[in-house]
């Protein structure tokens, strides 16, 4: 029985290859006109823009303190216990997770506490002849107010 099949020829090893090679031609044929279509929807650099803006303290202050008039002119921050200000209007921010005192030091300020954690206390104490407002941050802990703290929020 053997002896009966004939010795293949490669001959139908070659029409196997042959739809692979026509999806292949087929392919190259479609794959400039898609894309040429890509290509064609593209944005004209001139609709692009870009905007540079300076970050401010003003820009930076929660809208409890521009309600009461309060425009600060210098940014402190502090992670140290005891954060002062400078003798301008100042935007006072605490750090959140431990207790702080912040001190104003002239000026009107905006002073926002972090976050205070349960069991610790943070202090706002704005300058006593000032009219600052006061902002207490989230978190369980408790908060204490200076007499220059004229708006509590």
């Amino acid at each position: 029985m053997r002896d009966a099949i004939a010795p293949s020829t490669g001959g139908s090893r070659r029409l196997a290859r042959l739809p692979a090679v026509l999806v292949g031609v087929v392919a190259c044929g479609l794959l400039p006109g898609a894309v040429v279509l890509a290509a064609s929807n593209s944005v004209p650099s001139s609709s692009a823009g870009s905007l540079v803006q300076p970050i401010t303290p003003t820009s930076l202050e929660p809208s409890f303190c521009r309600t009461h008039g309060v425009t600060p002119t210098t940014v402190v921050t502090g992670a140290t216990a005891t954060v002062t200000g400078t003798s301008g209007s100042d935007l006072l921010i605490g750090r959140g997770g431990l207790a702080q005192h912040l001190v104003g030091n002239g000026g009107t300020d905006c002073i926002v506490a972090g976050g205070v954690p349960a069991g610790k206390t943070t202090t706002l104490s704005p300058s006593n002849a000032s009219q600052s407002a006061c902002v207490k941050g989230p978190g369980p802990g408790a908060y204490t107010y200076g007499a220059g703290c004229a708006f509590k929020g």
